[in-house]
């Protein structure tokens, strides 16, 4: 096992100058995918059986300008494409995009504001103080089973006043606009055309139209949008707005949909119906697809008018990958339990609304809280997906292993889970110093000190790359 895990460290060995910046990542990324808690840096020093001399360094890591966030996972993008069997839609590299909202009840935490969201279950308050963070992530897919591995994440809302701090002047920023130029940004990075699909929250014509004012050198957009309409939309047969069409209503009538197997669904039938129309808020000709699926009823859109319709629709089902990825980051890796603060930002029970009332000092300190935020939230990305790598690659000797350790109730899939995985890694290494493991590739004098910390710059953190 440890032989798998050490060429996917060097591969980011030369995003770090200095040797024990690179050992503190290592550090990191073992205690999110052993640790069998979720107390932020703490459970590290506990799981991992570290010195508690070294806490603070490990706290102070995340603040570090020795090392950029941007170019780790500029990196970590590029060896996923290479490593994973991405999904592709002709010859575009499939993505996802979605946003989470995580419940934060720090009083001196930048970005923490009052959040909505629907809930059925009586223990979730429907409002609450929290992070909203959005992800993407390329799809990866093994035979039947479906992974999204989450590859750049960033904190969307409440933060404008500190990304103004990092060079960010546009102050009309929104949760779609934001989604959408991660989206860019990592189509940028790494040089691949991509179809992003993204569910009816940015189904809006501020996204479509930044997507497509993005271009690559044949004329191309670098981003098609894929999601899914909203009952109340019309489109025009022509730009010069005739013909207009109810859409939601053209289900009423299904004599002329098509029927054919269901692109992801084994055995199952759908009736499908595929138009391109004139849609004004996008002010483009958009690719529009009907479908009925055992009785459900969507309407989906594409940017790409070239796209097959069955293709937008395995697109849009693999989506929800992305959902079961945020689940095993929050409950299996832990990857929210960050308690980054500082005592300079001023307290959220003081209601602080307008950027006057907060001080250039309290705006710095804010922009490195910020930063040692999404550099948790993205190394736990990467942890994650790490493991999923390894379901991938070791298949069977992770279920031989699991199989004689452990016990499972069901196998539901030849593909181990993320889960499985850990409890394997678990298995394996803490029964051993995993520190002493560690150090083999490191000499004892490389182990950072307090006094060799570093605050992190001021254009160090993930956002930076969207002004490119």
């Amino acid at each position: 096992m440890a032989n798998s895990i050490i060429p996917i460290f060097n591969n980011f060995s030369i995003i770090f100058s200095d040797k024990r910046t690179f050992f503190l990542f290592s550090i990191v990324i073992f205690g999110f995918l052993l640790r069998m808690d979720h107390y932020g840096v703490t459970s590290f020093i506990r799981w991992l059986r570290i010195d508690p001399v070294h806490y603070y360094s490990l706290l102070y890591f995340f603040r570090s300008s020795s090392w950029d966030l941007g170019n780790l996972m500029r990196c970590w993008m590029n060896w996923v494409y290479s490593s994973f069997p991405v999904v592709k839609l002709g010859n575009r590299v499939l993505t996802a995009g979605d946003g989470i909202k995580i419940p934060k009840e720090a009083t001196r935490q930048p970005g923490v504001k009052t959040m909505y969201k629907s809930s059925s279950n009586s223990s979730t308050p429907a409002y609450f103080q929290g992070h909203h963070i959005g992800f993407i992530s390329f799809i990866v897919g093994v035979g039947t089973k479906v992974f999204s591995v989450l590859i750049a994440g960033q904190i969307h809302e409440g933060v404008e006043e500190l990304r103004e701090r990092t060079g960010d002047n546009d102050r009309n920023r929104t949760v779609v606009t934001r989604m959408v130029n991660l989206i860019i940004m990592a189509a940028k990075l790494c040089d691949k055309p991509l179809y992003s699909v993204l569910d009816g929250l940015f189904s809006t014509g501020t996204a479509f139209r930044l997507a497509s004012s993005y271009l690559m050198g044949d004329g191309n957009p670098w981003v098609h949008i894929i999601t899914k309409a909203k009952t109340s939309y019309v489109a025009y047969i022509n730009d010069e707005l005739e013909g207009r069409l109810k859409l939601w209503s053209v289900f009423s009538s299904t004599k002329a949909f098509m029927k054919d197997m269901h692109p992801t669904k084994l055995k199952n039938q759908i009736l499908y119906l595929c138009k391109d129309l004139y849609w004004p808020p996008a002010n483009a000709f958009i690719r529009f697809v009907w479908v009925i699926d055992e009785g459900k009823y969507f309407l989906l859109m594409c940017s790409d008018t070239n796209l097959k319709p069955l293709d937008i629709i395995k697109g849009y089902c693999l989506r929800s990958s992305i959902e079961l990825s945020f689940k095993n980051l929050k409950h299996v890796i832990g990857g929210f339990g960050y308690r980054f603060w500082s005592k300079f930002w001023p307290s959220s029970l003081l209601k602080v609304k307008t950027k006057q009332l907060i001080s250039p000092k309290a705006l710095d300190k804010g922009v490195e809280v910020l930063a040692a935020i999404e550099r948790f939230v993205n190394l736990s990305a990467i942890a994650l997906g790490i493991l999923q790598y390894l379901s991938i690659s070791l298949t069977d000797k992770i279920w031989k292993i699991h199989k004689g350790t452990s016990w499972l109730r069901t196998y539901s899939s030849e593909i181990p889970s993320e889960e499985v995985v850990q409890r394997v890694l678990q298995i394996t290494f803490l029964s051993n110093n995993i520190l002493n493991w560690l150090k083999i590739n490191f000499r004892k004098s490389d182990i950072p000190k307090l006094e060799n910390s570093k605050k992190v710059r001021l254009d160090s953190t993930l956002g930076r790359f969207m002004l490119s």
